[in-house]
């Protein structure tokens, strides 16, 4: 007969195959027989599948603490009245010199990120919105103070000062009698 594609010994050598491994020995004939699975107590959790864990990504912005391998590190740590903060100089202020194991850095590193106080966002209403076309803006002056017709009111025209206009110029009128 032909050659079977499915395992490892006399597979049919016009097929691909894939690589053969193992992870552990071969049970021995007497471990095949008892059962070795968890028991009826094992339970798989509703977000485990066969890719893995289905869970959202969880961060944290406090780093690992050291940890601790024996009691007496616990008491190692001075207390409340052992040292006083307050009378230590301003961190950015400049110091005497003092022994130091390790050289201090040249250059003080910035903050990559400016306070709150030290920039302005974009206007997002009006004509200086960035990568936005806008359309022509007009704006209202105010009266003017001299020469205005609101100062002098014989300036203004009258009522028969407007010139009324011909409605034959619109639509021909209808004849008229009298």
């Amino acid at each position: 007969g032909l050659p079977p594609t499915v395992g490892y010994m006399n597979h049919d050598f016009t097929k691909p195959s894939s690589p053969a491994y193992s992870f552990h020995s071969r049970m021995s004939s007497a471990m095949v027989s008892v059962d070795s699975s968890p028991g009826p107590k094992y339970h798989v959790g509703g977000q485990v599948t066969r890719f893995g864990r289905i869970e959202s990504p969880s961060y944290s912005i406090k780093g690992r603490g050291r940890r601790i391998v024996n009691k007496e590190d616990l008491n190692q740590t001075p207390g409340p009245g052992s040292y006083s903060p307050e009378r230590a100089p301003p961190l950015n202020a400049q110091r005497p010199p003092c022994y130091t194991i390790g050289t201090r850095t040249r250059y003080r590193s910035a903050d990559p990120v400016p306070g709150p106080n030290r920039y302005t966002l974009p206007d997002l209403i009006g004509p200086q919105i960035p990568h936005k076309p806008s359309s022509a803006s007009y704006s209202f002056s105010g009266r003017r103070k001299v020469g205005a017709p609101s100062e002098d009111l014989a300036k203004t025209p009258g009522p028969g000062q407007y010139g009324s206009t011909n409605p034959d110029i619109y639509r021909r009128r209808q004849p008229s009698f009298s």
